[in-house]
């Protein structure tokens, strides 16, 4: 995964640098790239021609990824571990 802005002290900061996207939208919050502002670009399927996923590469501000990825676990968990509701008497 490439990402932009400030180096970070993570592991994917030895991935590929890349400019940052100023002006693009940010995947998870929607707004515009800052030029000061750190991130990751991601690869989502925007469409399926056939058995083939056309892809683009979006940007994302740092925290919005970590936010995205702990919701998505969340949603994951509670379909593996779904809470068992207390009937009412």
């Amino acid at each position: 995964m490439r990402w932009f802005g400030e180096k970070w002290d993570a592991s994917i900061c030895n991935e590929e640098r890349v400019d940052v996207p100023v002006g693009s939208p940010c995947g998870g919050c929607q707004n515009p790239i800052k030029e000061n502002d750190q991130g990751l670009m991601v690869t989502q399927i925007i469409r399926w021609e056939g058995d083939n996923a056309i892809c683009r590469e979006v940007p994302h501000h740092r925290n919005c990824f970590v936010a995205k990825l702990s919701y998505e676990a969340s949603k994951l968990f509670d379909k593996m571990f779904p809470s068992k509701k207390e009937k009412k008497k």
